[in-house]
């Protein structure tokens, strides 16, 4: 079999009929391709996998219980993939036509790269973050806040600081791509194993690709393969939630493969970013009383989780 796909779905059932149908029209172009298609539903409520189970029957559906996070619902389905490829998909993405064979056709083409990922896209054509280098305690501290607003000013769209790029003939070698789309060669996940659980819902990627590096695997970022993505469907974008979890498995992260030391120098960092985000907030809107409530209250929440040994914060974060 050339290729399995795997979409892991929590309350997104508009947004993962629409991935579906997408997905469908790539294989409808691809004939020459035996594909698996796999739909994870994580406990959603929303009557997701009712759904699938009546618009699309060539889709094996897995429904869970209760939301095991996007890192096992994933591994639920790996073990069963009888593809050569893998494909891990968010819910959330629509492929254009030609995307899946395009990303396949990458990997054929360079034996020794593990992974690829295309370009990914907001609706209304914005370039995203898609690919970069792997955490460090570096880029921790000062990357995610500092290097995009460098790479907005010094660089031109698609520069390689900002993690995006416009139309490219040309395959990039990189570190890691987005997990929301990732053509993943089956040898390599046989090799490197299955996603890391104790992350549920953020850094599982970077984990992933860490040990994929460490193993000698190369991946490859396609711009010239682009696929579309409502960021945040499932997570709600920006949202506090997503934010203390995002943290989470930075941290999480951070302390897996750069030890205890670098977590907490880390955490420090974060706290004083907060900090100046907090003060910022008040100095710049003072007339918009209600914004600057919610925002100061965000940094102090995160100040709070930063504040507590990982441990204790494990036990106390949201699922």
């Amino acid at each position: 079999m050339k290729l399995s796909i795997i979409i892991v779905s929590w309350n997104t059932r508009e947004l993962l009929a629409q991935c579906l149908e997408s997905v469908g029209a790539n294989l409808k172009m691809w004939a020459d391709a035996t594909v698996e298609t796999f739909v994870v539903d994580n406990a959603s409520t929303d009557g997701s996998a009712p759904m699938v189970r009546e618009r699309f029957p060539w889709v094996r559906l897995i429904e869970n219980a209760e939301n095991v996070g996007f890192a096992r619902a994933n591994n639920q389905a790996i073990p069963g993939c009888r593809g050569n490829y893998v494909l891990l998909l968010n819910s959330d993405t629509v492929v254009p036509p030609g995307a899946l064979a395009d990303l396949v056709a990458a990997l054929e083409n360079n034996p020794r790269t593990g992974a690829a990922g295309p370009q990914m896209l907001s609706p209304d054509g914005t370039l995203q973050n898609s690919y970069g280098k792997l955490p460090s305690v570096w880029y921790e501290i000062i990357g995610p806040y500092w290097l995009d607003r460098l790479a907005r000013i010094w660089q031109k769209p698609g520069g390689r600081l900002s993690g995006r790029r416009m139309n490219d003939d040309n395959c990039i070698m990189t570190e890691r791509v987005s997990f929301a789309c990732a053509m993943i060669r089956r040898q390599a996940f046989d090799q490197v194993g299955l996603l890391d659980e104790q992350f549920v819902f953020y850094s599982e990627d970077y984990d992933w690709f860490k040990r994929l590096k460490m193993v000698g695997w190369q991946v490859l970022f396609c711009p010239w393969a682009q696929v579309v993505h409502y960021w945040g469907a499932s997570s709600g974008k920006r949202s506090e939630w997503a934010l203390v979890q995002l943290y989470r498995g930075k941290r999480q992260y951070l302390l897996k493969h750069h030890g205890i030391a670098a977590e907490r120098l880390v955490r420090a960092g974060f706290i004083l970013r907060f900090l100046v985000k907090a003060i910022t907030a008040c100095a710049l809107w003072p007339w918009r009383r209600q914004e600057t409530r919610r925002r100061w209250r965000q940094q102090l929440h995160l100040i709070q989780y930063m504040l507590t040994p990982l441990q204790h914060a494990e036990e106390n974060a949201p699922l």
